[in-house]
Order: structure tokens, then sequence, then C-alpha cells
């Protein structure tokens, strides 16, 4: 849940930058001075960065599961005699 609390909170700062500035962290138009608005595009740029490898790791954890889960199927029906396992597959 950190995840989701960060971005909720980098886009109420976003919001309540002002209209002109708040264009300009969407636009490549306008080119920010140093501040608070740089301050935001690197916030919101690590947490699409973190998305990703927050996406990466859950995908290995449920790769990882179904592996675990589909060995334990294997083992469970292995004891019947001459079962086909083939449907696990």
């Amino acid at each position: 849940m950190l995840l989701p609390l960060l971005a909720v909170i980098a886009g109420l700062a976003v919001a309540w930058l002002p209209s002109d500035l708040q264009a300009g962290v969407f636009d490549d138009d306008l080119i920010l001075s140093l501040g608070w608005p740089v301050v935001f595009i690197v916030v919101i740029g690590l947490l699409e960065l973190a998305i990703h490898v927050q996406i990466a790791v859950y995908l290995f954890w449920i790769i990882r599961r179904l592996i675990q889960y589909r060995q334990r199927l294997k083992d469970v029906y292995a004891s019947t005699e001459q079962t086909e396992l083939n449907w696990i597959l």
C-alpha cells in the first residue's frame, strides 16, 4: 500500500501547484527551473519506476507459486495407479 499512498500524495501535490506550473509538469514546452516542480517530476518518475519493479516482483512470486502448486498436484495424483498426468501440463 506504500506505492498507492505515495502516488496519491504526489497527485495531490501536483494538483495544488499553480496552473502554469501544473501545465509544465505534463507538457514538454515549459522548461522548469529548480524548485518544487522539479521535485514533483522526479517523484512521479521514481513512482513509475517503482511500479514496474513491483509488477516484476509480483509476477515472479505468482509464477513461483504456480510451479509449486503444480508440483503438489503431481505429488497428490502420482500415488494413484497409472494415472495419466498429462492433464496437469
